[in-house]
């Protein structure tokens, strides 16, 4: 048996009479060479969205009032938070809660984010990277025009 990619992907369960299904799009179907009716195998495991009340909230407002983060559905918005909260989380923590405030501190956290950034792309592939990238912009854009 030669060996196989494994994809990462974040879908919601949605319920079919009895059962449960995960979404697999098409380009991911593409991705791995595979065609309908034909065997996959598949890790699943819950994800744990830890967020700080209300954030998601304001994403999901965010995703809502501004054209350029449309292009993203709800449910890669989701995922996409969450990288974001979580990335922010880390960067925090690496700097015991506080933010920057020499240039040491600066450095360990972005230490912190180019490690994390390295991590998303191994664990969910180089198409959610990109994503998550363009999704940071859009949103760093967003906040810069918000604080004007």
């Amino acid at each position: 048996m030669n060996q196989q990619t494994w994809v990462n992907m974040t879908n919601p369960l949605v319920k079919q009479g009895n059962s449960f299904c995960v979404r697999i799009p098409n380009t991911t179907v593409k991705q791995i060479n595979a065609n309908e009716g034909e065997l996959v195998a598949i890790r699943i495991q819950k994800l744990n969205l830890e967020f700080t009340p209300g954030v998601l909230e304001e994403y999901l407002k965010l995703w809502k009032n501004h054209k350029a983060l449309r292009k993203f559905s709800k449910e890669k918005m989701i995922t996409l938070s969450t990288l974001v909260f979580y990335e922010g989380k880390k960067a925090l923590e690496a700097n015991d809660n506080k933010s920057m405030q020499t240039k040491e501190e600066g450095e360990k956290m972005m230490n912190v984010l180019k490690t994390n950034r390295q991590e998303i792309k191994k664990d969910f592939g180089e198409k959610i990277y990109k994503e998550y990238l363009q999704f940071v912009k859009i949103i760093g854009e967003i906040m810069c025009k918000n604080n004007k």
